[in-house]
């Protein structure tokens, strides 16, 4: 049978059709994704903010501790030690002198082979404390009792060093003078 035509269907009106959702390589980042690249990278740049802050604030508390007058006595004594121009009694007396100018510190000069050495208040005690810790460590009753009687000798007139027979120590009983 043949068949016969029909009239056509009416078709409904052609609409645009609807946008297929975009894949990244059409359209690049979304909204969203851009939103938190610049949260993270702000979130960076307040991190690296905070640990420049303490670095710098460590670094003005290591140098606000240290004396500029220390560090100035030390120069001096090495600017002393290093002027092998001038006698070596004037040498030592402007070693000495270092004792009256920066006695508000606490400088200890001394003078000795041709070296200005400058130890400020308590690094004396400090070496005379090292003294006995290293004697302790010697082994055996008589080197323990040589090394006390040689940090006695080095350091007796900032602390008294007395060895211990009972217990068998080195030991600062006393701050001297």
């Amino acid at each position: 049978m043949p068949r016969t035509k029909t009239a056509p269907r009416p078709q409904p009106p052609t609409q645009p059709a609807p946008p297929r959702p975009a894949k990244r390589a059409d359209r690049g980042l979304t909204t969203l994704e851009w939103l938190l690249i610049v949260a993270a990278v702000a979130g960076l740049a307040a991190l690296a903010v905070v640990l420049v802050q303490n670095v710098v604030d460590e670094t003005a508390e290591q140098i606000a501790g240290s004396s500029a007058r220390e560090t100035a006595a030390r120069v001096a004594a090495q600017a002393i030690t290093d002027d092998t121009t001038t006698a070596h009694d004037k040498r030592q007396s402007a070693c000495n002198r270092l004792n009256i100018t920066y006695s508000d510190i606490g400088v200890d000069a001394s003078y000795s082979s041709g070296t200005c050495t400058v130890l400020i208040a308590g690094e004396r005690y400090r070496l005379a404390q090292a003294a006995v810790a290293d004697a302790n460590t010697k082994t055996g009753d008589g080197p323990k009792m040589t090394a006390c009687t040689a940090a006695n000798t080095a350091w007796g007139t900032v602390a008294v060093i007395t060895w211990d027979s009972t217990d068998k120590v080195c030991k600062i009983a006393a701050k001297a003078g």
